[in-house]
């Protein structure tokens, strides 16, 4: 070969046909071409490559990646192949003691050890239209092919090769800072200049007239020891005077390099434009001293981007002073983050200071942003707003006024939140509000908390007022960490009675006071140590299901407690202590329970790994008052029942892995001892338990690479099998029967249900049997006992446990494909379906039958938008559950979603068969509806429907709503107003919580 990989920097940017030094054939002289996707097609006498993603070219020690690239290759002679490589974005040039980056690099190679070509994807079909491939192509037929060799933060006025060689200049030199001046057109005409020398001043000046459009850009602001970069500043205007030092040949000069304590002052008129960073300034006049970076700005608009908003803040005025290159003064102004040239809203105000600072976290000395790869905080700047005399204008009507705020400027500084006015039959006319709490009283709170008052009126039930704080920072205390907490306080006077549905329509709460208060804190420490405290208090037990019903369904339960955990690799520790304030919930407080846990820690440099799980603590189980109400049906659970005492439980697993062929094995042992000073009878209770069994694993998959179908959006296709297998043998020494429930696992929702289920299902005061079997079907703790919840070493719910011998087969099918544009092709479950069932040779373990616990999920993906979902879980005994659903799913992306489904519940008496339909959707840039219905076809009952359509104006979302709830035999509708001035939801990058997906 004759040609090589450029050796040298100026060979990068050599022209095509420039000779390269002759170098004997060797085999490192192969040419090694890769990348993700390729397309190849002739052209003439060449083979040609367009190769997107991950591109890789070698040959011997040298190496060069980028992109994307473009490939010619021609055979020269028998023996030789010439190819000729134009490379863009990310390009970089490795070699033994360097390293080159460029944006575009042009080169050829030439060899006689042949070209090997790898592509994880491949096509035929032409791209001689592309646009990356007709530049690509444009620059080879120039007649100089070269890259941007030198780094340059400066423009250039050309886009061709032809244009000037960019020069890197320096602007610092020791300790004199230099400043460069340059003077261009504003378009294509001309500007017309007069230049003079005034000796009236010391030194003396050169002034300068510049008529018919300018543009002059100042460079080399940066200010030394500031975190600030004020970088190139671009002014542009139609008329401009400059006052500069005379040049020493009396004329003007268009481009110049000057220190920075030089005098340059600027004064433009007419159709002004400046540019500073992320700032925009439009004006009539503008007067600008670049030494002391100083600036008059008369009848202004600037915009500023604010990246929390994604948008800019924008402040017009009468007159803005730039005070320093980091501090703006806006006079007789406004300010908004609306975009429209006359907004609807607005914060009027006499003075407006606008100021880039550094962010300044509370409670600690660091910022609270981390970077992801370095796992450090950054230090972070931003914009803050302070404004004297303020008014805030809605459709030019004065709504507010305070006179002072001071903030973030991505806040927008207006009080109201939210607004929501409604009717049903169970709260009468509702007005709700949300304040921002400190715009409301002028006062400023730190960055990272937030902090909003609630106002709001029932005139079915009476007025209600709470707090809602959160707060995140770093360093709180003088520790090094992260700490978040969340709080909320309310209280409510309440002249009315509940209404939960179907038998539960008229209660009483039993106190006309009502509300709640729930703090919640997380501190992170140094060495993994983390403190997690609480504090939950509810004034009766069916304020959170009657005022917050979503919360009770799906969120956490309210406790006070203080829990301290620390984990070291496999060694992990924490403590616990919880008392109960609620006296109408069931819980166990605990004063305080400590855990020991180690996991899969190698035994004795053995193949064998050793688990343990070691727990002890006082426990006290609150059984929970009963209700007040008579008609608040309540019956008592049998597992839980007064009892107090020490709660002991060490529990150890060793297990031996090894591999036979393409199974893994995993045998193991597992014992335990426990011991509860009172049981079920208080009396004291020990417990051994013993546990052998083995796990197996293994994983089959075959791949068709050419299925290939253009209706349900294939590119080859993949099948993944992974089959598990455990058979365990349990031996206890006590009946889980005897045992209290110390360790809670379920959630109050889940056990107000229970205490309702047994006599408004079963028509009875306990749950039903089996004969012949002394468990119900329907007691959780023997479905958890069947399904091994309690079995791992870890759990924690040691009580769950009894003799038994199970057998569980389970398995998971994926059936995978790629998905997305032809370069950037990725891989995507297409088809998924997992199985299962249990196996026991003891029927008497499972009701007399000898499988149960059948279950399975599935899940196709037709296409790329819509899903087809469906799972199902089934026990063989008399009784037994029989749950299964299917549905299909349509997201279109953040545009919208549609979910039907048909959903079958069936357990002894209860026999529920439930059609249900949603769906969300952006009719249009202003409008978007979201609608939900369901309906039980087995009990031929209307589980209810909603309704809301929400307008999306300039600042705010209009919500219209309505709903049917026949179980409680309300129905409402509302108006809800939600302002969109401030931040987005920067978790789901969302208008509003109506496009959620299902």
């Amino acid at each position: 070969g004759y040609a090589t990989l450029p050796a040298t920097r100026e060979s990068l940017s050599a022209p095509a046909s420039q000779p390269t030094v002759a170098q004997p054939v060797t085999e490192e002289d192969r040419i090694f071409v890769s990348g993700d996707f390729a397309q190849t097609w002739n052209e003439q006498e060449e083979e040609v490559m367009l190769i997107r993603g991950h591109c890789l070219v070698q040959q011997g020690s040298a190496m060069v990646r980028c992109d994307q690239m473009v490939v010619w290759k021609k055979q020269e002679n028998e023996a030789g192949v010439k190819l000729t490589l134009y490379l863009e974005d990310n390009v970089r040039y490795d070699e033994e003691n360097r390293t080159i980056t460029e944006n575009q690099l042009s080169f050829q190679l030439f060899t006689e050890s042949g070209v090997e070509f790898l592509a994880l994807d491949s096509s035929q079909l032409s791209g001689v239209h592309d646009q990356f491939y007709q530049r690509a192509r444009d620059r080879r037929q120039q007649r100089k092919i070269r890259s941007d060799v030198e780094q340059t933060q400066y423009t250039t006025q050309g886009e061709t090769d032809d244009s000037p060689e960019l020069r890197l200049v320096q602007l610092q030199s020791g300790e004199t800072q230099l400043r460069r001046l340059r003077i261009f057109p504003r378009s294509s005409t001309p500007y017309n200049t007069s230049t003079s020398r005034s000796d009236d001043t010391t030194p003396p000046e050169q002034i300068t007239f510049l008529r018919g459009g300018v543009q002059v850009l100042i460079e080399g602001l940066e200010l030394p020891n500031n975190s600030f970069d004020v970088g190139m500043i671009d002014l542009s205007a139609d008329r401009a005077i400059i006052w500069t030092e005379a040049s020493e040949d009396g004329q003007f000069h268009p481009d110049v390099m000057q220190s920075s304590d030089a005098q340059l002052q600027i004064y433009l008129e007419g159709n002004i434009v400046l540019r500073q960073g992320s700032q925009t300034v439009r004006a009539d006049q503008v007067f600008y001293d670049a030494r002391s970076k100083r600036a008059l700005i008369i009848n202004a608009d600037l915009r500023a981007f604010v990246p929390q908003l994604r948008s800019d803040i924008r402040i017009r005025a009468e007159r803005i002073r730039q005070l320093s290159p980091t501090v703006m003064h806006a006079q007789n102004a406004w300010s908004s983050t609306s975009q429209y040239g006359y907004p609807g809203y607005r914060l009027q105000a006499s003075d407006i200071y606008l100021e880039q600072r550094p962010v300044d976290p509370w409670l600690g000395g660091q910022p609270i942003t981390i970077d992801p790869e370095t796992g450090q905080p950054v230090r972070e700047d931003s914009y803050w707003m302070t404004s004297l005399n303020n008014r805030f204008i809605l459709e030019d009507f004065p709504l507010l006024y305070t006179p002072i705020v001071s903030g973030p400027a991505k806040d927008p500084h207006i009080p109201i939140r939210n607004l929501s006015i409604g009717q049903d039959n169970i709260f009468g006319a509702q007005i709700e509000a949300t304040w921002n709490l400190p715009q409301i009283f002028g006062f400023n709170v730190p960055r990272g908390i937030e902090w909003d008052l609630r106002t709001d009126y029932y005139s079915e039930r009476g007025p209600r007022i709470g707090s809602d704080l959160t707060w995140i920072g770093w360093g709180l205390f003088g520790f090094d960490g992260q700490s978040r907490g969340s709080s909320r306080i309310e209280y409510l006077y309440d002249d009315g009675n509940d209404n939960l549905g179907r038998d539960r329509r008229n209660l009483n709460p039993g106190s006309r006071h009502r509300g709640q208060a729930l703090i919640r804190h997380r501190q992170e420490f140094s060495n993994g140590i983390e403190l997690q405290g609480e504090f939950g208090y509810l004034s009766d037990r069916n304020y959170l299901e009657q005022y917050y019903e979503s919360q009770f369904d799906t969120q956490k339960d309210f406790e006070t407690l203080l829990f301290l955990k620390q984990d070291l690799d496999n060694w992990s520790w924490s403590v616990l202590g919880r008392p109960e304030l609620n006296d109408f919930e069931a819980s166990t407080e605990w004063l305080p329970k400590a855990d020991l846990y180690s996991l899969s820690e190698p035994l004795f440099g053995s193949p064998l790994t050793w688990s343990s799980h070691s727990s002890v603590g006082y426990g006290l189980i609150n059984v929970g008052d009963p209700p007040s109400d008579p008609n608040d049906l309540y019956t008592p659970l049998p597992y839980l029942t007064s009892a107090e005492g020490l709660v002991a439980m060490s529990r150890h697993r060793v297990d031996a892995p090894f591999t036979i062929g393409p199974v893994n094995f995993v045998p193991y042992a597992m014992g335990e001892a426990a011991h509860w000073d009172e049981d079920l009878t208080s009396t004291e209770l020990d417990r051994l338990v013993g546990q052998v069994g083995v796990r197996a694993h293994t994983m089959l998959w075959k791949l068709y690479p050419y299925v290939q179908s253009d209706i349900f959006n294939l590119n080859g296709l993949m099948h993944k099998l992974d089959i598990d297998l455990e058979f365990s043998h349990t031996d206890s020494s006590q009946n889980f029967n005897g045992i209290p429930q110390y360790n809670e696992f379920e959630e109050n929702a889940q056990e107000r249900f229970r205490r309702r289920l047994v006599m408004n299902t079963y028509g009875m005061a306990t749950l039903p049997t089996i004969p012949g079997f002394p468990n119900s079907p329907y007691d959780p703790r023997f479905y958890a006992i069947r399904s091994g919840a309690g079995n791992q070493v870890s759990s924690p719910w040691h009580e769950l446990i009894d003799d038994q011998q199970v057998l569980r087969l389970s398995s998971r099918h994926r059936l995978q494909t790629k998905m997305g544009p032809p370069e950037r092709r990725r891989i995507e479950d297409w088809m998924i379906l997992e199985t299962g069932m249990s196996y026991y040779p003891n029927s008497d373990d499972n009701f007399g039958e000898d499988f149960g616990l059948f279950y399975g999920n599935y899940e196709w993906r037709i296409g790329a938008r819509n899903k087809l979902l469906a799972s199902a879980i089934y026990d063989m005994f008399e009784g037994g559950q029989n749950i299964w659903n299917v549905g299909v799913l349509s997201q279109r992306s953040l545009r919208g979603s549609m979910y039907v489904g048909y959903r079958q519940v069936s357990a002894g008496p209860l026999n529920s068969q439930i059609l249900t339909a949603s769906y969300s959707y952006v009719m249009s840039p202003k409008w978007i509806s979201t609608m939900g219905t369901a309906f039980d076809i087995g009990e031929g009952h209307n589980r209810g429907q909603s309704l809301t359509i929400t307008r999306v104006g300039e600042y705010a979302l209009l919500h219209f709503g309505a709903s049917l709830d026949p179980s409680k035999g309300n129905a409402s509708f509302g108006l809800s107003l939600e302002p969109k001035w401030g931040p987005f939801d920067s978790s789901s990058n969302q208008l509003s919580t109506l496009l959620k997906t299902r």
